[in-house]
């Protein structure tokens, strides 16, 4: 498998630029996890996420910046959750427009699996960037392979909600099996691609 490099060049910078994680304080104490999470949330700018390419078999290739991906519409993984919450309620969350598609659109908690991540370490950091969700419990629902109309792997991951916790965020809609179906029916423009694929797998609530 690749490695990341320590740096990688810009194009058309004619420099090198160094990823600025989290640096250790001078006390020695390894960066906390809301540094950690700063750095990795998805609205980190798309030049300091790696993505590992692969094939049709999902065997790695290379390692390419995310909107050279998707402009090339090679195939990459994507980690989404379906967050559910007390009784049948699932949350969803309007991705940002800072996003590099599908902006302003409903989705499942979903983002690029970053290179060198697990699917399932992916899934978890995109809960607590986006969801405040710290260790969150998550399991593996399905996955769908890429095809050239669909050039990402998605897999689908289910984590519940803490009893008591309710998101607190502008940006989330709660919707039960009917409203989703409801969703998906009459407004799909509204909703990613991703998260109507979800839908029509019939596991998002069981």
């Amino acid at each position: 498998m690749p490695h990341l490099p320590p740096s990688i060049t810009l194009p058309g910078a004619g420099r090198r630029f160094r990823s600025r994680l989290p640096r250790r304080p001078k006390d020695g104490r390894l960066p906390d996890e809301a540094a950690l999470a700063a750095f990795l949330q998805p609205s980190v700018p798309a030049f300091l996420q790696i993505l590992e390419i692969t094939d049709s078999q999902d065997r790695p290739l290379m390692l390419l910046q995310p909107d050279a991906a998707l402009r090339q519409k090679l195939y990459r993984r994507i980690a989404c959750t379906a967050v559910r919450g007390k009784g049948e309620i699932l949350y969803l969350y309007r991705r940002a427009g800072s996003m590099l598609e599908h902006q302003g659109r409903w989705d499942l908690c979903s983002g690029p699996v970053l290179a060198g991540e697990a699917r399932e370490d992916a899934a978890r950091r995109l809960l607590l960037a986006r969801a405040g969700l710290a260790d969150p419990q998550v399991a593996e629902i399905l996955r769908r392979p890429a095809n050239r109309e669909s050039p990402a792997q998605l897999t689908l991951f289910a984590a519940r909600l803490p009893q008591g916790v309710i998101p607190d965020r502008e940006e989330t809609l709660a919707v039960d099996a009917d409203e989703l179906e409801g969703l998906v029916a009459h407004t799909p423009e509204l909703l990613t691609p991703a998260l109507i694929w979800a839908a029509g797998t019939g596991r998002l609530f069981s």
